[in-house]
């Protein structure tokens, strides 16, 4: 199953439209049932055929997206990051992978570094990341890493990392795939 955005980032009130896509041994899936449940507070979800629209208050949402036809179904992960009117993100966070690829039953390291354009702010570090993945923050909070256990459905997820310098907080969206485990 394919989430086509994998991420959004809107203004608050801001509507998006995510086009959902599934296949079967190569061929596309057709007349797919979309579903999400656990909706979070302050995020409007609407699904139809084929797609998922979403308008949300500002705030960092993980949404569980589910799809499903004769024969199967399946979940995808959609990130969706809602920035206040007006506002600016404080610093810019920069991820050694992004997206982030690990094999189920492996593990990879992420590491974060932080940008302002102010001398005077302190060092970026990870406080937390959310996501439907097993991770862990590291010591210190110079990264984290992503942990898929070995029998992890290969596919498309999100990870929201929230980061502090100083007293100053932000969350972001990284995509992240799980893939199958090389023989």
């Amino acid at each position: 199953m394919t989430l086509n955005p994998g991420s959004l980032t809107l203004a608050p009130g801001q509507s998006a439209r995510v086009s959902v896509t599934a296949d079967a041994g190569g061929a596309s899936v057709p007349n797919l049932k979309v579903s999400v449940t656990n909706v979070p507070d302050g995020l409007g979800v609407t699904t139809g055929s084929g797609s998922v629209t979403v308008t949300a208050q500002a705030g960092s949402y993980n949404v569980p997206v589910t799809a499903s036809a004769t024969g199967g179904s399946g979940t995808a992960d959609l990130g969706l990051s809602v920035s206040a009117l007006g506002s600016a993100a404080p610093y810019a966070v920069t991820f050694n992978l992004n997206p982030v690829v690990v094999a189920a039953g492996s593990a990879v390291n992420v590491s974060v570094t932080g940008n302002s354009g102010n001398a005077a702010l302190s060092p970026v570090r990870v406080v937390s990341v959310t996501s439907s993945l097993p991770t862990t923050v590291s010591g210190g909070g110079l990264g984290f890493s992503v942990q898929p256990p070995a029998g992890q459905t290969p596919g498309a997820y999100t990870l929201i990392v929230t980061t502090s310098s100083g007293a100053i907080t932000q969350n972001d969206v990284l995509s992240a795939a799980v893939t199958v485990p090389s023989p």
